[in-house]
């Protein structure tokens, strides 16, 4: 966590970057050669299990307006692909980890969702 100057008053907010002990994430500590891989995988279980990474914080706090992208950009983890994200280009990473489940890597089934309507 990271407190980041608010865009309106002279207050902070926090960014925070949520990681949840899944048996993928376990996998990613336990084995150091896939250490690496753990920010994707937080990346891509935002919807599952509610993991965020701190670019991911940042950018949900910029589009509310509650801090600006200058703040936004002075802290994100890579300035660069957080600009595209801005500008709606997600890196190939991105639009994988948005359209393929946690444990893509291990499943190679296409996974089917279904809404039901209450």
């Amino acid at each position: 966590m990271r407190l980041v100057r608010a865009a309106k008053g002279a207050g902070r907010v926090p960014a925070v970057e949520v990681m949840v002990s899944t048996a993928l994430i376990r996998d990613y500590i336990i084995n150091e050669e896939k250490t690496y891989m753990m920010r994707e995988a937080i990346a891509a279980g935002t919807s599952q299990y509610g993991m965020q990474t701190f670019d991911q914080s940042l950018f949900h706090l910029f589009q509310s307006g509650m801090i600006s992208m200058e703040e936004a950009l002075h802290n994100a983890s890579n300035a660069d692909e957080f600009r595209m994200r801005v500008s709606g280009i997600l890196s190939a990473e991105q639009a994988m980890n948005s359209v393929a489940p946690e444990n893509a890597s291990t499943n190679s089934q296409p996974r089917e969702e279904i809404f039901v309507k209450h």
